[in-house]
């Protein structure tokens, strides 16, 4: 069996030796150019994009806001114009019935009669516009 000894020029792992030494240096030059000049311009680029999706999210909010409350105000005029042409069925409805008793001469009072009278005239109002 042959004995295994260590002579001088072998070197021991465990000691650091000169290229170890070059290999940190090396590392950390990089480490400091990165830290320098690379990572602070990616910084710089990634806070003005997350300042721009900000700015973008505060318009698009505004302009749901803005959305929202003109079409409440749509809904308020179409239940205005609801109720106006509900209210201007109701003056025709009155006129026409007035009408309609004088030419025939007997009064149209009655609210079923009345009803007949009115939907028959818009019908007929309907159909000749």
């Amino acid at each position: 069996m042959a004995s295994v000894a260590i002579t001088p020029m072998e070197s021991n792992f465990l000691v650091p030796n000169a290229t170890f030494l070059v290999e940190l240096v090396a590392f950390a030059l990089l480490l400091f150019l990165l830290a320098k000049y690379i990572i602070p311009p990616i910084n710089r680029a990634m806070t003005r994009r997350q300042d721009a999706v900000r700015e973008q999210f505060a318009e698009l909010d505004e302009a749901k806001s803005e959305a929202h409350a003109a079409e409440e105000e749509f809904k308020a005029q179409i239940a205005d114009a609801r109720h106006e042409v509900a209210s201007l069925r109701s003056e025709v409805g009155t006129l026409a019935t007035t009408l309609a008793g004088r030419i025939v001469g007997e009064s149209l009072d009655d609210d079923a009669r009345q009803s007949r009278v009115v939907d028959r005239f818009l019908s007929e109002l309907e159909g000749a516009g």
